[in-house]
């Protein structure tokens, strides 16, 4: 799917009116949720990819939305990323400031 259809998509799960702290206390839970999944699978010794796979997809619901009130599309975080990335190989003594 193309980043630009899952932005239209996701922003019509948007329930009217949601203020912008209820949206990044969202992506936090659900980042804890990604996290609690591979808790268990370190307890238990098992795999939970199905679980992890859609608590992923929650929380990259929560930064689509987050990102787009912004003024962001997803898009623009790959590349801003991506230059970011590319920056701290280039010029390693900068990480470290």
């Amino acid at each position: 799917m193309k980043t630009k259809i899952y932005n239209e998509l996701a922003m019509g799960f948007l329930k009217e009116g949601i203020p912008e702290e209820i949206l990044f206390t969202g992506l936090g839970s659900e980042a804890g949720e990604v996290l609690g999944e591979r808790k268990i699978e370190l307890l238990h010794n098992v795999t939970r990819d199905a679980q992890i796979k859609d608590e992923l997809g929650d929380v990259l619901w929560y930064l689509t939305v987050i990102a787009n009130k912004r003024g962001f599309t997803l898009s623009d975080l790959m590349k801003s990323n991506i230059a970011k990335l590319e920056d701290r190989v280039l010029n390693p003594k900068k990480v470290e400031e």
